[in-house]
């Protein structure tokens, strides 16, 4: 087995800028992230977060070191225990330089190895108990606190490993309660605290602190989760194109061909006729033995740009074998679709297909069957819709979808009409069996 590989430290930084940024074009190309990815974002969020509480009290130290000349600073100074903010402010450098440490320690180990997780647990622990620490001071029951759990537990379950998270979330939880309750009891009354009594921290200058604390995390959070959440959904669209197109010719694959025949079964008052287009390349096998699969697999996605290009965007064409392609086309009769069928044969046969490094060329042609089927004595009131279509193959089937019943015989009749045209000379546009169904 081969051990995990680690990924430079420069790159993996190139990876967190672009993750922040909101240029569209950096997107579709979003190389995989990784585990340790993640866990850089969540001690990047750290270290901001170092930086927000370190400048506050940088800001806060320095006017109330001013008292012999500012007499504002005196009062400031009233309001503040300085020497637990020396402390904490020492405390909050001490994590800084940790969570930076950590920021390149993490891209040494080997990704999901026993050191890589027992690091992630140790750096959540430290983070805890600086939060823990901080919380204490600043009182447990107020919003930067809230903010802090909030934040913290969320990106915590979306970036590392969620036992982690449950851990500490439960450990906060139960600190927090038991200090409120010290409190109330009296049973530790000597509890660290940045404001030396209540009534100093109803003043307006906590409240512009507590503003200085909450508004560049909130902000940052909500940046994060953004781009989070949008990370997530390109993933989320990536699985779907894979699972829907046709790797070579970008077209619908045979799963989104099928499922659309089950749309249409479960949606057959919303019809009338369907026809079915369903071809297949000559002599391709000939292609691919003469001029090389590199030449059979431009073939066939010349045979894709021509069908998109030439058919309406949200009508259902997709490749179901090897050669082999079907266009399904509700309401829309045998006669227009003999249309359809006879510009695509023309636009094959006039289409040049390039291929290789000298740009050789070389022809093809495509045998076409036709068929409909029509429901007897229904009026159709309203049109299909195609994004409801999505909605159903997303939501609805799971797995590689059968034909329904009646629709099955559609497909057999479509087949033997192509096979009819090749035996015909191939290049032409042979209409089958039509099915007539009782409207239900």
């Amino acid at each position: 087995m081969t051990a995990p590989l680690t990924v430079p430290f420069k790159n993996q930084l190139k990876l967190l800028a672009k993750f922040f940024s909101f240029a569209p074009v950096d997107y579709p190309n979003w190389p995989k992230v990784s585990e340790t990815s993640k866990f850089m974002l969540f001690i990047l969020l750290v270290i901001l977060e170092m930086l927000i509480h370190g400048g506050w009290y940088g800001v806060v130290l320095g006017i109330t070191a001013s008292t012999h000349y500012v007499q504002q600073a005196l009062i400031f100074s009233a309001l503040i225990n300085r020497p637990l903010m020396i402390n904490m402010a020492v405390l909050t450098v001490a994590m800084g330089l940790f969570s930076c440490f950590s920021l390149w320690f993490v891209t040494v180990l080997p990704e999901k190895s026993k050191q890589w997780l027992y690091y992630q647990g140790l750096f959540v622990m430290v983070y805890l108990s600086y939060a823990t620490i901080f919380s204490l001071c600043i009182g447990e029951n107020t919003s930067v606190v809230g903010i802090m759990l909030l934040s913290g537990t969320g990106f915590g379950l979306l970036l590392l490993k969620w036992r982690y998270i449950v851990i500490a979330f439960v450990i906060s939880i139960v600190v927090f309660v038991g200090f409120i309750l010290s409190r109330g009891m009296l049973w530790m009354t000597s509890l660290p605290s940045f404001y030396p009594s209540v009534a100093a921290r109803d003043h307006w200058f906590w409240g512009l602190s507590f503003s200085w604390l909450i508004i560049p995390k909130a902000s940052l959070s909500l940046l994060t989760m953004a781009q989070v959440l949008r990370l997530l959904q390109l993933q989320r669209r990536k699985i779907y194109h894979l699972l829907e197109v046709d790797a070579l010719t970008g077209i619908a694959n045979r799963r989104s061909v099928y499922c659309y025949f089950n749309y249409l079964w479960q949606n057959r008052h919303h019809w009338s006729t369907v026809s079915v287009i369903y071809f297949d390349l000559d002599k391709f096998k000939q292609i691919n033995d003469e001029y090389g699969h590199d030449a059979g697999d431009a073939t066939l996605k010349t045979a894709a740009k021509t069908m998109a290009r030439l058919l309406p965007k949200q009508m259902m064409c997709g490749r179901v074998g090897g050669e082999e392609f079907c266009i399904v086309l509700p309401n829309v009769g045998i006669e227009d679709a003999e249309h359809i069928a006879e510009q695509l044969r023309l636009a094959f046969a006039k289409q040049t297909v390039k291929f290789g490094m000298l740009d050789d060329e070389i022809n093809f042609t495509a045998s076409f069957g036709l068929v409909s089927m029509h429901q007897q004595g229904l009026s159709v009131s309203q049109s299909l819709n195609f994004e409801d279509f999505i909605d159903y193959m997303r939501n609805d089937i799971q797995t590689m979808p059968s034909l329904p019943a009646p629709i099955e015989p559609l497909l057999k009749f479509a087949d033997v009409a192509m096979q009819d045209a090749k035996s015909r000379g191939r290049n032409c546009v042979v209409k089958g069996n039509c099915c007539i169904l009782a409207a239900s």
